[in-house]
């Protein structure tokens, strides 16, 4: 079971230059159409897989680099749960197929997989209004030709794809862009291709899902297939929409002990002791799951409670968070803090949560970038301070602005960690607030999300 700590999460988000850049459409690669598999409520075609998870809840998965996904994931942990429906194939040709249940008909149209060797997508290929550049290359750069904007993306670690002008026009201007994301395959501007370092993690093979109801009404229709946009969890409100599209991505099996070290004894394939146990070998882009939100508010409490059983369940608050807190960012030293604490009990106003922002720690020479530089100008012994906070029964809890040592999920970055923020705990410390200020990432290949 994951290791959970309760954090208030502070977010101080620095956005990067986005770019609204796009592709030229071509004709689509043709997919043999086989029915590989159909397990009652289970359908394979060519190589996407749809599961009629239930009569409003649909999965609709291409084939990931080691096959489909059967596991639970980071984001998704309680498919197990559902039963399904029976789920028929009626239609199919080389590159799409019609499914049908008692509930809905579901019509999918898919591309060829990618591979590393595959040439830079020209149809439908990208970007979407939320597009990011490569911090690297926030304005863009040169490059001779297709390879070259290449080169430049595999030499960037921010880099997860590429767009290139193909126009020779505009000699000294950018013409090409490594991106660190973008929002989907919908084309905006000519004269673009777009390349991806990798290929199953950057575009979905599936290009378009689209859901009738029985009486022919659509209700959900994703053309141009997800986007990594659509990882994000943006619930609709009661009976705005008729339907909800989330993709797990990226996507990736995440170990028992969570963001802990290894404990000693478990049993780790030696590929994945680097990144913790985490398993980043099956991710590919495009494995989504669709909610029917229905007509009334029992269909949507339906569809909320499928999406809390598929995700699962979000730990419930201690009564003390329900409290008054107080925090202020200046150099307390350990007698102001308790004349400060003082004032509320003389003056009897409620009190249960008191907390030090970043001045636990010294700031000189980056030493605020870990955990080994406590103030002990201003607090002596925090471990007698957390003993005095507990007299009154007061929680408390330090601000971190955690920059990191390695990327997220390595053995390095999660051992820091989880010995900085234990160590203080061990004394007393309730919890931390964390303070979002600083650049992570999740490493699936050679992408960075």
């Amino acid at each position: 079971m994951m290791h959970r700590m309760m954090a208030l999460v502070c977010v101080a988000m620095c956005v990067a230059m986005a770019i609204s850049v796009a592709v030229v459409s071509a004709t689509p690669v043709v997919v043999p159409a086989r029915l590989v598999a159909r397990t009652g409520h289970q359908a394979v075609v060519g190589n996407v897989r749809v599961t009629a998870l239930s009569a409003t809840l649909i999965r609709v998965e291409p084939k990931g680099p080691k096959g489909f996904e059967d596991r639970s994931t980071f984001s998704i942990v309680g498919r197990d749960s559902f039963t399904g429906v029976p789920l028929t194939v009626v239609n199919q040709t080389d590159a799409s197929a019609i499914l049908s249940t008692d509930f809905y008909t579901i019509a999918i149209s898919q591309r060829a997989p990618l591979t590393p060797q595959s040439p830079p997508l020209v149809a439908d290929a990208v970007c979407g209004d939320t597009t990011v550049r490569s911090e690297t290359f926030p304005h863009g750069t040169r490059a001779h030709n297709q390879d070259g904007c290449l080169q430049k993306c595999l030499g960037d670690k921010y880099c997860r794809a590429w767009v290139f002008n193909t126009d020779k026009s505009g000699l000294f201007k950018p013409n090409c862009w490594p991106l660190s994301s973008f929002t989907g395959v919908n084309s905006q501007v000519s004269n673009r291709v777009l390349g991806c370092v990798d290929p199953s993690g950057c575009v979905s093979l599936i290009t378009r899902i689209t859901v009738t109801g029985k009486d022919g009404t659509v209700l959900f229709d994703q053309q141009g297939g997800p986007g990594p946009v659509d990882n994000l969890l943006h619930f609709p409100s009661p009976l705005s929409a008729a339907s909800y599209g989330l993709t797990d991505f990226p996507r990736f099996f995440a170990p028992a002990w969570g963001p802990t070290p290894i404990p000693q004894g478990a049993k780790v394939d030696p590929a994945l002791v680097a990144t913790n146990g985490y398993d980043f070998s099956n991710n590919v882009n495009g494995d989504t799951y669709v909610f029917l939100m229905g007509k009334t508010l029992d269909d949507y409490r339906t569809s909320r409670s499928e999406l809390m059983t598929l995700v699962g369940p979000t730990p419930v608050l201690p009564d003390y968070a329900f409290g008054t807190w107080f925090t202020w960012w200046t150099a307390y030293n350990e007698t102001m803090a308790k004349d400060d604490i003082a004032h509320w009990t003389n003056n009897s106003l409620p009190l249960d949560i008191w907390g030090l922002d970043m001045n636990w720690r010294r700031t000189d020479n980056k030493e605020d970038r870990s955990y080994d530089y406590p103030n002990t100008d201003l607090f002596a012994d925090f471990g007698e301070w957390f003993s005095y906070l507990k007299s009154l029964n007061l929680r408390t809890y330090f601000n971190d602005h955690p920059f990191p040592v390695a990327d997220q999920t390595t053995a390095k970055e999660v051992a820091f960690r989880w010995d900085g923020l234990t160590r203080y705990m061990s004394k007393g410390l309730t919890f931390w607030w964390f303070g979002r200020y600083y650049l992570w990432f999740v490493v699936v290949g050679k992408s960075r999300h």
